[in-house]
């Protein structure tokens, strides 16, 4: 399945992008917050498309966990001068079990979503801590 999702980050995509360039270790944690019990994350080498940054992830969470394995890309873009988009496209497989049941397969899908706004989620949070805090970015 494919997942798209999106949060806005209340700092400038500037200060977004070198938090998440200095920080990538960052990253696994949003990820270990969001799936029980702990995940693999690979971070893959930064890629940048004018103003946004790419970075590719491999996301292999233990079992048992609302995703199997997600590969894709986390990508920020200015939404103006003061705020990021900050999202995650990517194809992911979630256990479904029995095989073949609706019901399971569409609330796996559901759990799946879950986990990934939640990812998204605390990182923005962490972003906006330490932005509200005055801690630097990029330390």
């Amino acid at each position: 399945m494919f997942i798209d999702d999106f949060v806005s980050v209340a700092v400038g995509v500037s200060s977004t992008n070198a938090w998440l360039i200095a920080r990538g270790e960052e990253i696994t944690r949003a990820a270990a917050q969001a799936t029980t019990p702990t995940v693999t994350v690979v971070v893959g080498p930064v890629r940048t498309r004018s103003d946004c940054l790419v970075i590719p992830i491999l996301w292999s969470p233990e079992s048992p966990s609302p995703l199997q394995e997600l590969q894709g890309d986390l990508q920020t873009s200015p939404l103006n001068e003061r705020a990021t988009h900050l999202s995650l496209s990517a194809s992911c497989r979630v256990p479904i079990d029995p095989l073949g049941r609706r019901t399971h397969a569409l609330a796996a899908r559901r759990r799946a979503e879950q986990s990934v706004r939640q990812f998204l989620g605390c990182i923005a949070c962490e972003l906006e801590r330490r932005s509200a805090t005055g801690t630097p970015l990029h330390q």
